[in-house]
């Protein structure tokens, strides 16, 4: 059969496929990628929209490797089509125009876009007629076998095979997790819109790729990769062994993040036993890690770094998971700037075993204090349920409180601290969700509001900081909270990933996630890649650093002190 046969391919011998990338690239071959790409989009259009496949009486990713190698071995590309179209046509029986298309109405944010699936110029007539008909006809599935909402949150749940018996699958599996996740975004991802036309570029630049990755890593990498063109800072690819290696599982002993565009020590993990004292100082600037310059890494791995926006991206690509302090040996050399001057140093990384038990605890001290000044300070990353009350007598008659939003919440904030610090009720963010009644609509869903009649509100001023590492719950409790009377936002750019999560599997077992919901502004701004409203905005600084200051933290208290 020619599934087994397609089965058996591997990465050096699968021709038949292109598995050489000049061959795929040479003159005339050009159309068979063309072809794959068409051939994802019917796929993925009957996948969602075919109430056989919703129902369950076909395994489609059995159908779709069974279809593969015809399409890439037809003479021609009218052959190519015409096997589609037989494909087609024989689950086509019972699929009558009966006009069941929701009408368009003003809960709809986004429409269906079947990317060039139904242009004039892309398929042949008699296949496009096909697949209308079975657009036209769609009747949303009482239970859909791939695609089903969370309970009450409503968004997306996907049941797919992880095909995780290897990080390494075959050819035909490389290209299914191409399939799954494009037609996964295509219908389902509440921000396909700012991908624009991009999203069938990648299609095109992909297929080739999946095909000729060599080994486990560079599968690995390119669906990184691939997650990494949705711009979201939920993406990424979660603990994954091969990952882990590739990043190697030795780490500089010092903490950095990239400050004034320079790769900078905020703190220490831990020092080995091997050196004495520090050689390198908080404050400190790595300029190259083992004779290459950090601005060349930066570049090397930002297409590997998943994020929403380029502060997030920089937050993680320096961080204990990310690219730029890890890798596969001991010895470091680096080269360092201070005040003093520039100079080389050597020196042995740490464990990143050691380093996830030694890394710094100070941040995450209590969850709420008094500073001078009769000022509150809330720190929400270590709150506790039973916290509120406590806090709300304490604070009661302070100056004006400070929550810091660096961290992300270990309690749900917006409506308990909400009806604490609003008098009134009122709009702080409404929602988008996936349709599963037409796959493919993205619409508005519900207001969402907070507060309370509450005549004692708490009357202080309030400062809530932010950074990059304010992501999800924490910016959406931001935007619960800075409606309330007298708040201010400060800080910079944050994480740009709001809305409940859903979970993607790729062929390799590959786990990742994506906003399953839009979360805007009432106004309709967005919060997606761009991150919460800042009323003030301040960032640290490489001097401030130096002297060991907090300095977000530091204005937030300049400020209520001088009465912002």
């Amino acid at each position: 059969m020619l599934l087994m046969v397609f089965l058996c391919f591997s990465a050096a011998d699968a021709t038949a496929l292109g598995s050489e990338e000049p061959d795929i690239r040479m003159t005339g071959k050009e159309n068979k990628v063309a072809r794959l790409a068409n051939f994802c989009r019917v796929w993925g259009f009957l996948k969602y929209y075919h109430p056989a496949i919703a129902g369950g009486q076909y395994d489609w990713d059995r159908e779709m490797l069974d279809m593969l190698p015809g399409i890439w071995n037809a003479d021609s590309d009218p052959a190519a089509y015409k096997l589609i179209e037989t494909w087609v046509g024989a689950i086509e029986p019972g699929i009558t125009a009966a006009g069941a298309l929701i009408p368009i109405s003003r809960k709809v944010k986004l429409q269906a876009d079947f990317s060039t699936l139904f242009n004039e110029d892309n398929l042949p007539l008699s296949l496009r007629t096909r697949l209308t008909r079975i657009r036209d006809s769609y009747k949303p599935a009482l239970q859909h076998k791939y695609i089903a909402y969370t309970p009450q949150v409503g968004n997306p749940v996907f049941n797919e095979n992880a095909y995780d018996e290897s990080p390494y699958p075959n050819t035909g599996l490389r290209l299914l997790a191409l399939y799954r996740y494009w037609n996964m975004i295509q219908y389902f991802y509440p921000y396909r819109y700012l991908n624009g036309k991009e999203w069938d570029r990648v299609l095109d630049e992909f297929i080739p790729r999946f095909i000729n990755a060599a080994n486990k890593e560079d599968y690995t990498l390119t669906s990184l990769e691939l997650i990494s063109r949705i711009h979201d800072s939920h993406a990424g690819i979660a603990k994954n062994s091969v990952l882990d290696s590739l990043k190697g599982n030795w780490i500089l002993p010092y903490k950095t993040a990239l400050i004034e565009d320079k790769l900078v020590i905020t703190g220490y993990y831990g020092l080995p036993d091997t050196v004495s004292k520090p050689v390198a100082m908080t404050g400190d600037i790595i300029e190259a890690i083992d004779g290459i310059p950090v601005d060349t890494l930066i570049r090397r791995y930002l297409p590997f770094t998943p994020g929403s926006n380029y502060e997030t991206r920089l937050r993680d690509m320096a961080g204990l998971n990310g690219f730029l302090p890890r890798a596969a040996r001991r010895e470091a050399e680096l080269r360092i700037r201070n005040e003093k001057g520039v100079a080389e140093v050597s020196l042995q990384r740490i464990s990143l075993l050691e380093a996830n038990q030694l890394k710094d605890k100070t941040q995450q001290g209590a969850a709420y204090k008094m500073l001078p000044g009769n000022i509150g300070y809330i720190y929400p990353g270590s709150l506790a349920a039973g916290d509120f009350v406590k806090i709300r007598d304490s604070f009661a008659h302070t100056r004006g409180l400070i929550i810091d939003f660096r961290c992300y919440p270990a309690t749900f904030m917006p409506f308990t601290y909400g009806q604490w610090l609003k008098g009134g009720t009122s709009a702080f963010a409404y929602f988008t969700q996936p349709d599963l009644q037409q796959p493919g609509n993205i619409l508005y869903s519900d207001t969402v509001f907070n507060g309370m009649h509450n005549p004692d509100y708490y009357p202080g001023k309030v400062i809530i900081i932010v950074n990059a590492r304010t992501q999800s719950q924490a910016e959406y409790s931001t935007m619960a909270l800075s409606t309330a009377y007298r708040v201010k936002v400060l800080g910079s750019t944050t994480a740009g990933a709001d809305g409940n999560v859903s979970r993607i599997v790729l062929p390799g077992g590959i786990q990742t996630m994506i906003s399953g919901l839009g979360v805007y502004y009432p106004d309709g701004s967005e919060t997606q890649r761009t991150g919460i409203k800042i009323d003030i905005p301040v960032r640290p600084t490489i001097a401030g650093v130096r002297k060991g200051k907090d300095e977000l933290l530091d204005k937030a208290i300049s400020l209520m002190q001088e009465g912002h």
